[in-house]
């Protein structure tokens, strides 16, 4: 199962296996402006958690702020090799989608491409390099 969203107007699909949480947009308490598209840090459940805005990080423009505009939150490996919990902001996240069969590639930090009707789909993203240094 993948949880459909969108990035730079293109459609991906995160597995669902990937994700720990769908949360609404919140408000962040807000750093220095960070060239990574680190947006600021969430409190979730006593844990904060820094989150990347994936618009400002692979298009260069920050998420706009819709109903549908959400943080995923992602479990990735800590510095001392402790899973940890890392957001994502991203657009129109709002359905979900049966894996497409060969494709399977299960708890992968990884935006897979979405065909739209008639357009083939975008390449894959691999998250963990925007990850491993929040």
């Amino acid at each position: 199962m993948l949880i459909i969203l969108t990035v730079d107007n293109l459609r991906y699909g995160l597995d669902c296996n990937a994700a720990a949480a769908v949360v609404t947009l919140a408000d962040l308490k807000k750093g220095p402006a960070d060239a990574r598209g680190l947006e600021g840090t969430l409190d979730y459940h006593g844990e904060t958690v820094p989150v990347l805005d994936l618009n400002r990080r692979i298009a260069g423009r920050p998420s706009v702020d819709h109903l549908s505009t959400r943080i995923v939150l992602v479990s990735v490996p800590g510095n001392d090799g402790r899973a940890r919990l890392a957001g994502l902001i991203a657009e129109q996240v709002n359905e979900t989608a049966a894996e497409i069969p060969g494709t399977e590639r299960p708890g992968a930090l990884c935006l897979r491409g979405v065909a739209r009707k008639g357009a083939p789909p975008p390449r894959d993203i691999n998250l963990e390099p925007f990850l491993s240094d929040l």
